[in-house]
């Protein structure tokens, strides 16, 4: 069973939830929807900022052979979209 993800991996999505919540809204809040993708942007920043630093301390303990692997998944990650940010507004 996959753990709940940490309040700060899901603040990303809520914000987005938000702002859709608030394109719906039959009357429409240009500044509520600009502040919540402001802090979505920031809250999707951060994320990345933390995946990044995980990679590069994951990637201390590699042999070069292994940061290459590494490397290579990375690679095709990045080439393959995902389901996730496919639905992203």
């Amino acid at each position: 069973m996959r753990a709940a993800p940490s309040p700060s991996r899901s603040r990303p999505r809520e914000g987005r939830q938000e702002v859709l919540r608030l394109l719906r809204e039959p009357r429409f809040e240009a500044d509520a929807v600009a502040q919540t993708l402001a802090r979505t942007r920031a809250a999707d920043m951060a994320a990345r900022e933390r995946f990044e630093a995980a990679v590069v301390d994951f990637a201390t303990t590699l042999s070069p052979p292994d940061r290459q692997k590494l490397a290579d998944g990375l690679a095709r990650r990045a080439q393959t979209p995902s389901a996730a940010s496919s639905s992203r507004p």
